[in-house]
């Protein structure tokens, strides 16, 4: 109705600007109407809807380290711990995505539900700090036979010296990229050697043993290199993804990951960790892990191309990280040199190996028919697996959600523009209550009636020639009373 009142308005005013006779009613009768159209405009601009994210929390449980199941003890989880490790060759082959909980040496707690609209979140973490120094030694013997003499090797063999550990061990021939664990030395530490030459970060050394005959297939290792390494756990805290389970890497604090070293001879350290770590990842199970590991068909002595020793799982792993390649296992000739290692980088790839260990220790589980029924694995049927800790994570939910807006300036205008409507209906109204004559209206009766009792209009009104409603309008203009009583008379305009 404003739209058509709006324009019958106009229509009145246009009449009235050309013909003036009631201009004032009319243009506030236009502007009456003009803000009632302003307000349907401006009516649906009150309000908006924002869509916006709306952040909820949401709890979900975790899986976090390995641990003794239950009441079990040490000695009924190594047995099982050790079978597992079988494992371990192939889990360098696996992604990220299929590691959940095992990221650069260190393992960190994971979500058992993901969350598509989850914002990272905090959880901890273990990092395997790796600290190795080196081993004095000397080559005390080196014994020219082929035949099997009072150590139960076939020769040659070298017989080292290590005086930390006040006894000798026994070498048979071997060539470069090798690096290997020797078992039986320590129940803290774990001790390796390497044919290959380690330097620190300056480019030093770390005191070979030099022996006195070369070994090797061309007879190209003059010197091996010993180390001993510690393990302790540094707690962290990292930022994981909700969204695919996956850890921030550059989140973890601290970083246990290293990019320089400096050789130094290893001390025995005897300060008691206060307060004392009881975890499973703190225990001393990673020595067992390391030096008793399954043999792989990896050759690991060459004597008379009978290959009589062989590379632990351990020992594959470790050499994989490294990038070390026997390539002269093959074919009994050595035809490339040895690289050389970075100290760093063989604490790293330790770090590396000690989570595996450990991840395998929580993840990996043996088909139910080998546990029951193998004869050759009679400890682990009776043994007991870790079990991985529970627990519980907030996380920030992002959800879409939507409000109500007001538009503070449409709701201004729409203010004034009611302000203006109320003032322009008062104005309007003024007047309407006061008597009215019967004369409302303008038909035939009432031009005939009019004539009738004033016939001095036919003096006043000019001739017409044709009778338009305009040219008619125009010709009407002439002032006249209507009506004798004052308080009801009308005067046309």
């Amino acid at each position: 109705m404003a739209w058509s009142g709006l324009g019958s308005a106009l229509a009145t005013v246009y009449q009235q600007l050309s013909i003036p006779a009631s201009v004032k009613k009319s243009l506030l009768i236009l502007g009456y109407l003009t803000t009632i159209w302003f307000l349907h405009l401006t009516t649906p601009l009150l309000f908006s809807v924002e869509l916006y994210n709306s952040v909820i929390m949401s709890t979900v449980s975790t899986q976090g380290l390995p641990e003794l199941n239950h009441s079990a003890s040490m000695n009924d989880t190594v047995p099982v711990v050790i079978r597992d490790l079988d494992f371990l060759p192939w889990i360098g082959n696996l992604q990220e995505s299929e590691t959940p909980g095992l990221f650069n040496g260190s393992l960190h707690d994971t979500l058992e539900s993901l969350a598509p609209q989850g914002m990272p979140t905090q959880v901890p973490a273990a990092g395997f700090n790796i600290s190795c120094g080196y081993l004095l030694g000397e080559n005390i013997r080196y014994i020219q036979t082929d035949y099997i003499e009072e150590f139960g090797l076939p020769g040659p063999y070298w017989e080292i010296s290590l005086p930390s550990f006040g006894n000798t061990y026994v070498m048979s021939s071997t060539g470069p990229n090798v690096i290997a664990f020797l078992a039986g030395l320590s129940n803290e530490t774990v001790v390796l050697y390497t044919t290959n030459q380690v330097v620190d970060s300056g480019g030093r050394t770390g005191s070979p043993v030099e022996l006195k005959y070369p070994m090797g297939p061309n007879l190209t290792i003059s010197h091996l290199q010993f180390m001993q390494c510690t393990k302790s756990v540094v707690n962290q805290t990292g930022m994981v993804d909700p969204q695919t389970g996956r850890i921030i890497g550059s989140s973890l604090d601290p970083s246990i990951w290293k990019d320089h070293s400096t050789w130094q001879a290893y001390t025995n350290d005897t300060t008691p960790i206060v307060p004392k770590d009881n975890r499973l990842v703190a225990s001393n199970l990673w020595v067992q892990m390391v030096t008793h590991g399954s043999q792989s068909g990896v050759g690991l002595s060459y004597t008379n191309t009978t290959i009589w020793n062989f590379l632990t799982y351990t020992d594959i792993y470790l050499m994989d990280r490294l990038g070390l390649d026997p390539s002269w296992i093959a074919t009994g000739v050595d035809l490339t040199s040895g690289s050389v290692l970075k100290l760093h980088d063989i604490e790293n790839a330790l770090a590396n190996l000690t989570a595996s260990m450990f991840w395998i220790a929580g993840h990996i589980r043996q088909p139910s028919l080998i546990q029951k029924y193998d004869i050759f694995e009679k400890d682990s049927q009776e043994g007991s697996a870790p079990v991985l800790s529970s627990g519980t994570v907030e996380i920030q939910v992002v959800q879409s959600a939507a409000r109500l807006d007001l538009n503070i300036f449409a709701v201004s205008l729409g203010l004034g523009a009611s302000i203006i409507l109320c003032a322009l209906a008062l104005i309007v109204s003024q007047g309407t209550a006061r008597p009215t004559t019967l004369f409302d209206g303008m038909g035939l009766l009432h031009v005939i009636w009019l004539f009738r009792n004033h016939p001095e209009l036919a003096e006043q009104l000019v001739q017409v020639e044709e009778p338009t409603p305009r040219a008619l309008r125009a010709a009407g203009m002439i002032g006249i009373r209507m009506l004798v009583d004052p308080t009801v008379a009308v005067e046309s305009r």
